[in-house]
């Protein structure tokens, strides 16, 4: 565990928080457009690199986005649907829903239109404002006619489904895996499954068919020189470069062309091509020889690469901060430090001033650095605790203590005034989950295993344990305000114990409606107590928030919402707070149970200082926090 790394962290909540999946330069060179794996879009200053504005595209990865040629309109393709947004505002125009997985998604250059295909081989060109489609390609002896098509209008993927069965409509085994549009726009590759078409867009015809042996296996896809009539068929096997008649021009490339190439880029003079191998390795090659130009070692998770509109740098991203390389002499351009973190939890302490931060992220040499980090909830200043190379459970006392716990790997306790450990517990005898919670006194340590609930001092003396008799599944502890109180759960059958902080007393027993039961699949996780001691609340995985009287144990309300990753209190004890896996928040009145807000995740500039003025309110992602 290295303490010594609070002048060497770079940190920005503007950040992605996770893999970088697509990168794009725009046609003017004064933006980068980024779209990550939590579901955001990000558009950044080029020269400056400051955030420009975020856009919330999906609850799940960004799979596919593109961005027009005029700079008006960004796409995004991810499961089932495909959105449009607005470059200047980050508006979102719709969303449609289609009938399987979306595999491309492309403007064409005159940015009048968008071309949406899907593993079932279904391709069809949309009008730019989603309100008509123009043409709809049927491959070749995949076509379904009309009864198919109609399908694309439906909004909702239950009433999709149903409607194909009633048809008697058959989904196609998976085909389509690749799509490119040439440059004039007269032009469409579509490849997979050991076949390539090419087709006439405007005359929706189609002029050749390519297939056997050299078209299997197309796993870099396909790709059209930006001015000639020839594209690129990345196999398993090489890269070729071919003409309109699938004629074979030049050398096929075969140095590192050989495993899964992920992304291929041509340069815009058609001299270079860029692209991903292996998924750890930008390589360039040149297209006139075959012969390798340079190829650099990233890391695990390269994604994506680019070329800027005049073709002198490249840009790279995937599980690292995105960088630009000059294209001649190779040297960094451009490194936006920051733009990337992957935070796997934030504790807030019960005092509500500060907070406990885990970041983790790959190393160059592919070991996994965890950074533990402190911020103060009034100025958001930052400060690097320590850092190891283990993902851990944490938790956060109102004073300097803190606690990381993996279990039968380390289970520490730390001090972040001198920046040191306090206490090592003896590691866990096996891997299965355990937790670790401190509490706000810093004075007790509560270690939850599958057999028993142990209670010790924060320098490790024993004081109280509790037998388990192996129901738990998830592992939840959270002290009161004072410490007087201690929450459990994660039953599987029953419901959240309250017990005393200090002695494992069990005190009120908390009631439940006898018509509900708690499932495995959404069981009680999440927990929060008033600051008065008063109030209890328990969320479940499903969107459910139950919320007590610690005195008698009687349930006061039962709130409604969509999937829960938190549950908080006011300082004031006047408000309940869910956070969601969609990213929004909703917040609910205690005295009577009234959704009095929601709130979304912060669409422009930097996030970290985005606080809601009437509630006092922190939103970041998945998580939403009540502040001073």
């Amino acid at each position: 565990m290295d303490s010594n790394t609070q002048n060497s962290h770079k940190f920005s909540w503007s950040g992605h928080n996770g893999t970088i999946r697509r990168v794009v330069v725009s046609n003017d060179n004064k933006f980068v457009i980024t779209g990550g794996e939590d579901g955001t879009i990000k558009i950044w200053d080029k020269l400056s690199g400051v955030l420009v504005r975020t856009i919330l595209a999906s609850r799940n990865f960004v799979y596919h986005m593109v961005v027009s040629n005029d700079q008006q309109f960004i796409a995004t393709g991810q499961g089932n649907s495909f959105s449009v947004f607005e470059f200047n505002s980050g508006k979102l125009l719709y969303t449609k829903l289609v009938a399987s997985f979306i595999v491309a998604v492309l403007f064409t250059p005159d940015s009048k239109s968008l071309v949406v295909a899907t593993e079932d081989d279904s391709i069809v060109q949309w009008d730019i404002t989603g309100e008509k489609i123009i043409n709809v390609f049927d491959q070749p002896g995949r076509g379904r006619g009309t009864k198919y098509h109609i399908l694309t209008f439906f909004s909702n993927i239950s009433t999709l489904k149903w409607l194909m069965k009633v048809l008697n409509i058959q989904i196609a085994n998976k085909k389509i895996t690749k799509l490119d549009i040439s440059s004039d726009g007269n032009y469409m590759l579509v490849g997979g499954d050991s076949l390539l078409v090419l087709w006439d867009i405007k005359k929706n015809k189609i002029i050749r068919k390519f297939s056997g042996p050299a078209y299997n296996y197309m796993n870099g896809g396909i790709r059209f020189f930006p001015k000639s009539q020839k594209f690129l068929v990345s196999t398993y096997e090489n890269i070729v470069i071919r003409d309109f008649k699938g004629k074979t021009i030049g050398v096929p490339i075969t140095q590192y062309a050989d495993g899964c190439v992920w992304s291929m880029k041509i340069s815009p003079d058609e001299q270079f091509l860029l692209a991903t191998v292996s998924d750890h390795y930008p390589v360039i090659w040149n297209l006139n020889t075959g012969v390798l130009v340079s190829i650099s070692s990233y890391s695990y998770w390269l994604q994506d690469v680019c070329f800027t509109p005049d073709g002198r740098e490249y840009g790279i991203v995937g599980q690292f901060p995105p960088f630009f390389r000059n294209f001649t002499n190779d040297t960094i351009v451009k490194h936006f430090e920051g733009l990337m973190n992957t935070i796997r939890s934030i504790e807030q302490s019960s005092d509500y001033r500060q907070f406990l931060i885990h970041q983790s992220a790959l190393a160059d040499n592919y070991t996994r650095v965890c950074d533990y980090l402190t911020m103060d909830a009034k100025t958001f200043k930052l400060e690097t605790i320590c850092r190891n190379d283990i993902e851990a459970h944490t938790s956060i006392s109102n004073g300097t203590l803190f606690t990381i716990n993996s279990g039968n790997k380390l289970r520490e306790v730390w001090d972040k005034s001198t920046r040191q450990k306090k206490f090592a517990f003896p590691k866990a005898d096996s891997s299965e989950p355990s937790q670790m919670t401190i509490s706000p006194d810093g004075m007790f340590v509560l270690i939850e295993e599958r057999d028993s609930v142990q209670l010790f001092s924060s320098n490790g003396s024993f004081v109280q344990q509790l037998p388990r008799d192996g129901s738990w599944i998830e592992y939840r502890a959270t002290y009161s305000a004072t410490g007087t109180y201690l929450a459990l759960s994660g039953l599987r059958y029953g419901l959240p114990s309250m017990v005393d902080g200090k002695t494992l007393e069990r005190l009120t027993e908390l009631q439940f409606p006898k018509n509900e039961r708690i499932e495995v699949e959404s069981e009680i996780k999440f927990l929060a107590f008033s600051p008065d001691e008063k109030i209890l609340a328990a969320g479940r995985g499903s969107g459910v928030v139950y919320v007590w009287d610690t005195e008698t144990g009687n349930i006061r309300h039962i709130l409604q919402g969509s999937e829960l990753t938190r549950v908080t209190c006011s300082p004031d004890n006047q408000y309940i707070m869910g956070s969601h896996a969609d990213k929004s928040a909703s917040i609910w009145r205690l005295s009577d149970g009234a959704l009095l807000k929601t709130l979304a995740l912060p669409q422009v500039g930097d996030p970290e200082f985005t606080i809601d003025p009437e509630y006092r309110v922190w939103k970041w992602m998945e998580w939403a926090f009540f502040v001073p």
